[in-house]
């Protein structure tokens, strides 16, 4: 009895814990020996999705529909997946045959398919924006998360292999994530169709550790460095929360944790504005809108207040995360609402008189029928964003546009 369930508890079992990676051998072998239990294949194919393996999610989801297996929750995710695959002929049949119950989630596909029209259209528009080659930076790994710290270094988080780092993720089977640093060569930037960059190297042994870092964010000056890392939680689960540490004389030193860091939840993508003052952040804390949110502490007499949530501007019930906020007065950030073209597209809202005004989608080119995850301004003119589009050469990369 143990050999004949193994692989289907054991499959359930990294599915409930968010392994999604490593569920899908098991959930695929134990489906072999029990083609007809439809929990294991809704289970495979919210898997697939979870992975962003859309090809495999999308055969998933069109056997689900084949054999009137879809529930709403599923039907919400089948449109998504067939948006990121473009495919618009089953959407439309889609759209005459689909009936569900759950008014909320009607409500979101609604929008979905509303908005899909609306995509293809900015494809098709004149744009503002051209996309510029980079070298030495991307792998066949994940580049993600671009901050800018002084003297033209460019800090980024990467699961790429390494002698130095060996560590592995359950949740993509993948090696964990740690931050690395390189130089932009400022010089051929101004003119040219490609941005130059220098050795990528591990950005400190203090802050990378045996387990995730998260993004980080620099103080104007350079001299503190702001980050999340995994954890283990009260409750054996892995979470993170925020750390700040200091510019030495040698290296970084002084890692500190943040006093809001709440247990039993995550604290992640710090982003510190230029002036010192705002420290942006996202977390899935109690009391918020929805998954993830966007908060802000301000700093007052050199005390940082409780965090205060962006509210119903800037967050939905979906998930809002990775705030940058430049010297405009301009937030920018992704989120995966159904006003989307993809999965995650990025928005951004300006504040006038302490009111966020209206989110607006950043549109094509900048977002794509993929997920794009975060934006940033290198200089006047050049934007760096993180997407898993097509064209990237791994599963995320780190993607820059000149605006004309």
């Amino acid at each position: 009895m143990f050999k004949q369930n193994y692989h289907k508890d054991l499959g359930l079992a990294y599915y409930e814990t968010n392994q999604h990676f490593l569920a899908i051998p098991h959930l695929k072998k134990a489906i072999r020996k029990d083609p007809a239990n439809s929990q294991l294949i809704k289970k495979l194919t919210l898997s697939y999705y979870k992975t962003n393996r859309n090809d495999a999610a999308l055969k998933a989801f069109l056997y689900l529909d084949q054999h009137n297996l879809l529930n709403d929750t599923l039907s919400w995710y089948y449109i998504k997946t067939l948006k990121k695959c473009d495919k618009k002929n089953i959407l439309n049949q889609l759209k005459a045959k689909l009936k569900v119950k759950n008014e909320l989630i009607a409500g979101f596909i609604k929008t979905e398919l509303e908005f899909y029209d609306s995509t293809l259209t900015w494809i098709g528009k004149k744009h503002n924006y051209f996309f510029i080659k980079s070298n030495n930076l991307n792998t066949p790994f994940s580049e993600l998360n671009p901050s800018y710290r002084h003297k033209d270094q460019l800090v980024f988080l990467s699961n790429r292999e390494s002698v130095i780092i060996k560590k592995k993720s359950g949740d993509t089977g993948m090696p964990a994530y740690n931050i690395f640093v390189t130089r932009i060569d400022s010089i051929k930037l101004v003119n040219s169709k490609k941005v130059y960059f220098g050795v990528n190297t591990p950005f400190s042994s203090l802050i990378n550790s045996p387990n995730h870092e998260g993004a980080a964010s620099f103080s104007s000056d350079g001299k503190y460095v702001f980050y999340s890392r995994l954890s283990k939680d009260e409750d054996n689960q892995y979470r993170f929360k925020l750390y700040q540490a200091t510019k030495g004389n040698v290296g970084w030193e002084n890692e500190l944790t943040f006093s809001f860091n709440k247990k039993r939840c995550s604290f992640i993508q710090p982003f510190i504005d230029s002036t010192g003052l705002l420290f942006f952040f996202t977390s899935d804390m109690e009391g918020g809108y929805g998954g993830t949110d966007i908060y802000v502490c301000i700093k007052k007499n050199e005390l940082w207040s409780n965090p205060i949530n962006l509210g119903p501007s800037i967050n939905t019930v979906h998930n809002e995360i990775n705030p940058y906020f430049s010297a405009d007065s301009t937030l920018y950030f992704a989120s995966n609402r159904p006003n989307s073209m993809g999965g995650y597209d990025l928005f951004s809202s300006k504040i006038k008189d302490d009111e966020w005004g209206t989110a607006q989608n950043l549109k094509h080119p900048l977002n794509s029928i993929q997920d794009d995850l975060s934006f940033l301004k290198i200089y006047n003119n050049i934007l760096a964003i993180v997407s898993n589009r097509t064209e990237s050469k791994g599963e995320t990369d780190i993607l820059f546009f000149r605006n004309k």
